[in-house]
């Protein structure tokens, strides 16, 4: 709760176009680990060293979970609810209880991002939206696997190889699989020159 809060109000609840603490969490985790993974300390003190955040950085979380706000809004809502927000120094600082309050408050006031107003426009919900994200990244690692495979190296490796010049995997035929397997067997054989 914020410093001083007398928040007696009844909570709503987040609506389905907002993304909740623990898919935020779940995100955040994921994206570590694929960019960290090979060091798993590292993403498990990243994760605990993300509270307090600075308004920028709770401000970057809103937006991420589909609520508009910008930094210098932060602390006027926050009063705006009759929340005290804490400061240390001349900074406010934002815990996730805080944010949470802060992303029940902007959905609310239907202060949503361009993506939380199409997933609400669509009857899309967050969840929705992160099971078909998901399965996009599974079939676009079966396309990279299927040439990492072929030329006996990591999926990686055939990313590497082929971003920049190949369209998405997921647009892969036959012959774009056999540009991939020739192009990754090229990108190998120069890094091992």
């Amino acid at each position: 709760m914020f410093c001083g809060a007398q928040n007696t109000e009844v909570r709503m609840g987040l609506s389905p176009y907002i993304m909740s603490r623990e898919q935020y969490e779940d995100r955040c985790r994921e994206r570590l680990e694929s960019s960290l993974a090979d060091d798993p300390d590292r993403v498990t003190r990243a994760l605990l060293h993300r509270y307090p955040a600075t308004s920028e950085q709770a401000a970057g979380e809103l937006r991420t979970r589909g609520s508009e706000v910008s930094a210098e809004a932060l602390p006027p809502f926050a009063r705006n609810l009759g929340l005290d927000p804490r400061v240390i120094g001349r900074s406010h600082v934002w815990y996730s209880d805080d944010i949470d309050l802060l992303a029940e408050a902007l959905d609310g006031a239907n202060r949503l991002t361009h993506p939380a107003t199409w997933r609400r426009a669509r009857g899309v919900s967050v969840a929705q939206e992160l099971a078909i994200e998901r399965e996009v990244e599974v079939r676009r690692q079966i396309y990279l696997d299927t040439v990492a495979d072929v030329v006996g190296c990591e999926s990686a490796d055939v990313l590497e190889a082929v971003t920049g010049i190949l369209p998405d995997p997921l647009e892969w035929n036959e012959e774009y699989t056999d540009r991939a397997v020739n192009l990754t067997r090229d990108f190998l054989e120069g890094v091992r020159s």
